[in-house]
């Protein structure tokens, strides 16, 4: 669903606030529907609010910046984001983050995913992370806390951990390494694994120890 879009005037460059646009979208939500787009180069900011009863929350191809955001009731994706997401802030996802060409970024706050996430890259610069589902991508690099429960974690290629990683439960399908002297990881759950973990520090509760190699 397009609203008109030859009816639109490029070159107005009005700013609304989100209250604005949803207020706009409440008049077409029963044809519409699906969510909000943010197109290829274009940039988006949302805060402080409840974003829910949408198909895909957002479709994102642009830069799509999310600070204090719960997501509730969309019923295939919160995000679907093939470009930049980026992080800050108190959020919550109770959907699935799709998009094997995305890249999301956290940089303050916490952040909890309760669905699966797949990104190309996923990226903790700063604050926490609660990933209660499975994590897939091709590269994670953790400089803050990133705790993985009652599900997987699986990296395409090794985990650059510089930060604190807490595994819970699940399946391991990635080396951890370092890039510095530092990071600690911490398995506190059935963790089954055949990978290296190479740490400054290694803390284990309960892991399979024939198959998974601590450095």
């Amino acid at each position: 669903y397009c609203h008109n879009p030859d009816t639109w005037n490029l070159n107005t460059n009005q700013e609304m606030s989100v209250d604005e646009i949803l207020k706009q979208y409440d008049g077409v939500k029963e044809f519409a529907k699906g969510g909000i787009t943010v197109a290829n180069n274009q940039t988006f900011t949302i805060s402080d609010v409840v974003y829910k009863n949408f198909t895909t929350g957002f479709v994102n191809a642009g830069i799509l910046n999310i600070n204090n955001v719960t997501f509730s009731d969309n019923t295939v994706a919160d995000v679907s984001n093939t470009n930049k997401l980026n992080l800050e802030g108190t959020n919550t996802f109770n959907r699935a983050i799709t998009g094997s060409t995305g890249t999301t970024t956290v940089s303050s706050g916490t952040t909890t995913f309760n669905g699966a996430l797949t990104q190309s890259a996923l990226t903790i610069t700063g604050g926490e992370v609660d990933a209660n589902s499975t994590v897939t991508a091709d590269n994670l690099t953790n400089n803050g806390i990133l705790s993985i429960g009652a599900d997987n974690l699986i990296i395409t290629n090794a985990v650059d951990n510089k930060g604190t990683l807490n595994l819970e439960a699940g399946i391991l399908a990635s080396d951890i390494t370092t890039t510095t002297s530092t990071g600690t990881t911490n398995i506190k759950g059935n963790v089954t694994s055949n990978k290296t973990i190479t740490q400054n520090t290694i803390t284990t509760d309960n892991i399979d120890r024939k198959s998974t190699r601590l450095n």
